[in-house]
């Protein structure tokens, strides 16, 4: 099993029958989690006991603004409440996405980390630090559960 480097992995958005990633991306985070209710009693003494009762996902992504077109409107996809379909995959080697915006091919290793569900925007955010280059980070947050395939 290889390790995984920060660069191979990607956000990509389903646009019609196309994958399309969020250009210049620097870092992007998938946080799956699950909440849980007690179903101790007061005879079950002074330990917690939990039931899993709801899970749920979310990716943040984040990525240098650029005055390029982008592949994926965001901000429309945003005001508009569109459900869209996310990849969070593992990804070729490819050339630095900070020279131009590479077209991503999926790994082909059997092992490779892949990740797909349905998600809204839920949050995007531009900052601009004085001399620093502008970003942007959108937060999608899941509707359903994740899956490994895209069946």
């Amino acid at each position: 099993m290889s390790r995984i480097k920060g660069q191979d992995i990607v956000v990509l958005i389903k646009d019609n029958d196309t994958w399309k990633a969020v250009a210049f991306m620097t870092v992007c985070e998938l946080d799956e989690s699950v909440s849980v209710i007690d179903i101790g009693s007061a005879t079950s003494g002074k330990w917690r006991h939990v039931k899993p009762k709801r899970m749920s996902w979310q990716i943040t992504s984040g990525h240098l603004a650029s005055d390029a077109q982008a592949a994926v409107d965001l901000e429309s996809i945003l005001t508009t409440g569109q459900r869209i379909q996310v990849a969070f995959i593992q990804v070729a080697s490819h050339p630095s996405p900070m020279t131009e915006p590479p077209t991503y091919t999926p790994s082909t290793n059997a092992d490779a980390f892949k990740r797909y569900g349905f998600c809204y925007i839920t949050r995007l955010t531009v900052s601009a630090r004085n001399k620093d280059f502008v970003t942007m980070s959108v937060t999608f947050t899941g509707d359903g559960p994740l899956s490994t395939s895209l069946t």
